[in-house]
């Protein structure tokens, strides 16, 4: 008999949870399709990276690889950077994730960040071209819902 909770969505929105600690609760949730985070506000966010301290570098490393959350369909991320200086972390993960036999389908970020948005966005219209729902866009503060569209979702036809 499988002990592994049924949770199918998990939603984090601006709880300030350490990457580490997600990454542990995550492990426990193999069955998880939908994953939706929000990083927390600025007064708790003091980390070494400038910004992010729940979607860091590592986080998305951890899900490059095949153990955390093998069955995910869709993640929305909603993060202060784009990981500048960690070269494509972002765009990796996306391509190891939509490999597998569980394909991701969706993907969807929001950068809140005043320096803009610096993701190569070849790499993933690429992506775009093999069938996985991709949507990156700059927003200008957490709260607000109007963002500026950098890469839209489509689908070739």
């Amino acid at each position: 008999m499988n002990s592994s909770p049924r949770i199918h969505t998990f939603q984090v929105n601006r709880f300030p949870l350490e990457d580490h600690h997600l990454l542990l609760i995550l492990e426990k949730m193999p069955n998880l399709l939908k994953l939706d985070i929000t990083e927390a506000g600025w007064m708790w966010n003091s980390a070494p990276n400038g910004k992010n301290r729940t979607v860091t570098v590592r986080f998305l490393q951890d899900l490059t690889r095949a153990r955390v959350l093998p069955h995910l369909k869709d993640i929305r991320l909603v993060v202060h950077n784009d990981w500048a200086g960690n070269d494509r972390v972002f765009e990796e993960m996306l391509e190891s994730r939509s490999r597998w036999a569980s394909l991701l389908r969706s993907a969807y970020l929001k950068v809140v960040d005043e320096a803009g948005v610096n993701l190569d966005l070849t790499r993933l219209r690429r992506l775009q071209e093999e069938g996985l729902a991709v949507r990156v866009a700059r927003g200008f503060n957490f709260d607000a819902d109007e963002v500026v569209e950098v890469l839209g979702y489509r689908k070739d036809i």
